[in-house]
């Protein structure tokens, strides 16, 4: 009979007929003479434990399964992860590009963008939208927008950047069509007009004055302005654009291409007011269009309605929280659970010192439920996340000492002699509890090997094997043993006899 917990997804149907999620565990109640008198069952509420599990699960399946290329990097640009976006756009599987730099994916020619890049992040700025060329697998360049955030650990230090990529090949196909001479876009106006009501991003194009003379239907359904409404007017009362968290007006697009003659993209944070009055988070580049002459004569406005990317990058940032808040716990929990397991020990051993006194009795198995009560709590702590347990330092004679006593007091009963021989002194990197129930399990196994009046030996010391240093634990019974013609009277130190029982284990 041992401890058991109830399986997944369990829930307690209350009285009133309400579901609550819980996670328990059930152990057997023993007399002194080890009859069983009852069964103690504890459980708790984890319906909020669960809810949150199901909202990492979905952010994480936001992410993987996105459209867009999300890949996340540390501050020396090494890639950490890749989402299936990444995988179709690029070519590379997950295995064969986390762990490598990121600029496997940018040309030559480029490299300087990636310094620029980390420069930014590692000052806590996001870098601007930015459009540029990256390679595939295969060699092809690529015309893709880069939007990059930096990400932060619990204490707001910057480790790493996430990074969305998204592919403009028919966007930059687009541009440049309009961007040729004035006597090439009146040639083959029908032919521009068909791509651009076919491309999945809005396009706005207005004269040198900012007046609107061609709207797609992607741009249509964004502003809510039908083109024949909307050819005419300034483009400043079409495509009305503020900043989401400040709410002050954003600069106008044709104003800053006609100051500063390049290509521009807006600030983040920034929505466009619709018509109605709805608000979209959007994306977006300005360019001037010029004839053959290079003076402007248009201005072409390409933009897209970013909402869904905005909260996949929440999602990014929102899952690291979580991660963090799940090593945090476990980092906790493993502190609390190694006293409590002595506790437990302690408590264990009171228990069959007082015998019938009921008083104590009362007040022991009391501390024991709590101890109990505790102990699942931190077990559940320790679930969140189990991936990045570390060892710690344990005093290694310390550990056997008290798992003899226990050994003794519950199974030995007087009727073996168990002797723990000096020897290592130190410390070794481990998992306190599993080792405890280790050597309690080789101990106890002993003491069933021999039998009234046998004698059971603990060694320690340094060794070495090829690949690592670590320490030698023998036990040392003389049971029976397992070859006919062993000496069952003889315990040699560190050098056992050929009998029945030497139990080595080795840890580094």
């Amino acid at each position: 009979m041992q401890v058991i917990g109830l399986a997944n997804h369990t829930i307690l149907i209350t009285r009133s007929g309400e579901d609550i999620a819980i996670d328990d565990s059930g152990a057997p109640v023993f007399a002194p003479g080890g009859t069983l008198t009852g069964i103690v069952l504890i459980f708790r509420d984890v319906t909020e434990q669960r809810k949150a599990q199901r909202a990492t699960a979905e952010l994480a399946a936001i992410v993987q399964y996105s459209g867009d290329a999300i890949a996340t990097k540390n501050l020396d640009g090494i890639i950490q992860t890749w989402n299936d976006g990444a995988e179709r756009l690029f070519g590379y599987k997950r295995e064969e590009i986390v762990g490598k730099p990121v600029t496997v994916l940018i040309p030559p020619d480029r490299l300087d963008e990636e310094t620029e890049i980390l420069r930014r992040i590692r000052q806590g700025q996001p870098s601007e939208r930015l459009e540029t060329i990256r390679l595939a697998k295969d060699g092809r360049q690529i015309h893709v927008s880069v939007c990059v955030s930096p990400i932060k650990d619990a204490d707001g230090h910057i480790i790493g950047a996430s990074k969305v990529v998204h592919d403009i090949a028919e966007l930059a196909a687009a541009r440049n069509a309009l961007v040729r001479d004035k006597d090439l876009l009146a040639a083959q106006k029908e032919w521009l007009r068909t791509t651009l009501t076919s491309i999945g991003d809005a396009v706005i194009a207005t004269d040198p004055e900012g007046l609107i003379t061609l709207m797609n239907p992607v741009a249509e359904k964004l502003t809510e302005w039908k083109s024949e409404e909307a050819v005419g007017k300034p483009l400043t009362d079409v495509f009305r654009i503020v900043n989401q968290e400040t709410r002050k007006p954003v600069e106008n697009p044709v104003e800053k291409v006609r100051r500063l003659k390049h290509v521009v993209g807006l600030a983040n944070h920034t929505v466009l007011i619709s018509k109605s009055g709805q608000e979209i988070g959007i994306d977006d580049s300005v360019a001037p269009i010029r004839d053959s002459n290079r003076r402007i004569v248009g201005i072409v406005l390409i933009f897209r309605d970013v909402t869904q990317q905005r909260a996949l990058e929440a999602a990014l940032k929102s899952n690291d929280r979580l991660a963090l808040a799940g090593r945090l716990s476990a980092s906790i929990a493993h502190e609390i659970h190694n006293p409590l397991d002595i506790v437990g020990n302690v408590l264990f051993l009171l228990d069959q010192q007082v015998g019938t006194q009921p008083k104590a009795r009362q007040l022991i198995e009391t501390a024991q439920r709590e101890v109990q009560r505790v102990a699942e709590i931190s077990k559940n702590m320790l679930s969140l996340h189990r991936e990045s347990r570390a060892p710690s330092k344990v005093k290694l004679v310390e550990l056997l000492q008290g798992v003899v006593v226990l050994v003794e007091e519950t199974v030995a009963k007087d009727r073996r002699k168990i002797e723990l021989i000096p020897g290592f002194e130190g410390e070794v990197e481990a998992f306190p509890s599993e080792l405890r129930q280790v050597f309690t399990n080789v101990i106890k196994n002993a003491v069933e090997a021999t039998a009234d009046g046998g004698n059971i030996r603990i060694y320690s010391e340094a060794t070495r094997q090829p690949d690592q240093s670590g320490v030698l634990v023998r036990v040392v019974d003389n049971g029976p043993g397992i070859r006919s013609n062993c000496n069952p009277n003889s315990l040699a130190p560190l050098s056992p006899p050929k009998k029945r029982a030497v139990q080595d284990w080795v840890f580094g």
